[in-house]
């Protein structure tokens, strides 16, 4: 936790001990209950600091510092990047939306166990969610990790974000030619790119950089209420 504390405090994020504890049961949590159940592929303690916990705290530069901030993290999966920002900025109210209830189980024993007052989960599908008035264009801020190409992956999250809010789009180092494929979508949907940004972390355990991308996108207006198409409109297409 050390470890995590000194790598943080480089990106201009000082945790305390009550939070560097919180993460060391996170990771702790997490190793118990992938032996259960499929949640991360990252299991060693270097790894989970750098790749799930560093990685998600890296936002933290393009979002709304030291005030309330309604958030949504869109298929959240084991709880990346929502819980560790939930952690690190209790000012932030997060929702963890993902479709499958088993990862929601995990995720509400680590709410219950960190006592995370400002972290709520939304079992659903993104694109059923995000057409009923209670989550459509709701959030300030939209993030997501997910691994869907960006035309997807932006059709499902821009109808979360309010007008003015953004969407954060979290991908590997081609995400600037995923964005630019994307525009003509982004647009349709009442958004505009603006800004991608490069994120450089180094694994001191294979003494290699990590090279991520932060796709920045402003909602503009309104999303068209035919977005976002369900599966089976999309497959057809």
């Amino acid at each position: 936790m050390q470890v995590l504390r000194k790598k943080a405090a480089d990106m201009g994020v000082i945790l305390d001990g009550a939070q560097l504890r919180a993460f060391q049961i996170y990771a702790e949590m997490l190793v118990l209950w992938n032996k259960r159940m499929n949640l991360t592929a990252v299991t060693r303690p270097d790894q989970i600091i750098t790749k799930h916990f560093l990685d998600s705290l890296s936002l933290l530069r393009f979002l709304p510092k030291n005030r309330f901030c309604k958030l949504l993290d869109a298929g959240t999966g084991a709880g990346f990047p929502g819980a560790p920002l939930a952690i690190a900025a209790p000012f932030f109210e997060v929702t963890l939306m993902d479709s499958l209830n088993k990862r929601l189980t995990f995720l509400n024993e680590l709410i219950k166990t960190l006592s995370l007052k400002n972290a709520v989960t939304v079992h659903s599908r993104l694109e059923d969610a995000g057409r009923t008035e209670e989550y459509r264009e709701r959030y300030e801020a939209v993030v997501s990790r997910a691994v869907a190409r960006m035309s997807v992956l932006a059709e499902y999250c821009l109808p979360f974000a309010a007008a003015g809010g953004y969407f954060y789009a979290m991908k590997g180092p081609a995400g600037r030619e995923e964005a630019v494929g994307a525009e003509g979508i982004i647009r349709a949907l009442g958004g505009r790119i603006e800004s991608v940004e490069d994120i450089l972390l180094f694994d001191g355990m294979s003494d290699e950089n990590i090279r991520h991308t932060v796709v920045i996108i402003k909602k503009t207006g309104k999303t068209p209420v035919r977005y976002p198409r369900r599966y089976v409109e999309r497959k057809k297409l």
